[in-house]
């Protein structure tokens, strides 16, 4: 307490030394100095800070958002190859329309084509 008086008044007489007596002094000798012991904290009052079921929720969101756009990304590959596989060497729009135009003879033999197709089977 004696060290607490002896600060004070250093604090006290060092603003006299100064001059500076128009402004009244906020000090108040018998306020604990909390302050200076212990740093400020503001309490959150956040039941949900440190929960590990919502933190685990949230890295499973990102595990399948990750994998499911791995999968699209393979379906998407697969496609284009095998729609590689089926133009062959066709490199012009040409060549692709002969391609359409035999892929359509083909449907119209075997029957897959016409609207009108029944397939009857005994």
């Amino acid at each position: 307490m004696q060290q607490r008086e002896e600060n004070m008044n250093e604090f006290l007489n060092r603003y006299e030394r100064k001059g500076i007596t128009r402004y009244k002094l906020q000090a108040d000798k018998d306020l604990p100095a909390i302050g200076e012991v212990y740093p400020q904290y503001s309490a959150t009052y956040d039941d949900l800070k440190n929960d590990r079921t919502r933190q685990r929720r949230q890295v499973q969101h990102r595990l399948v958002s990750i994998i499911s756009k791995q999968i699209l990304w393979n379906r998407v590959e697969n496609r284009i190859a095998k729609i590689k596989a089926k133009l062959g060497n066709a490199k012009n729009p040409m060549e692709v329309k002969k391609l359409v135009l035999e892929d359509w003879e083909r449907a119209e033999y075997i029957g897959v084509g016409k609207k009108e197709h029944i397939d009857f089977k005994f």
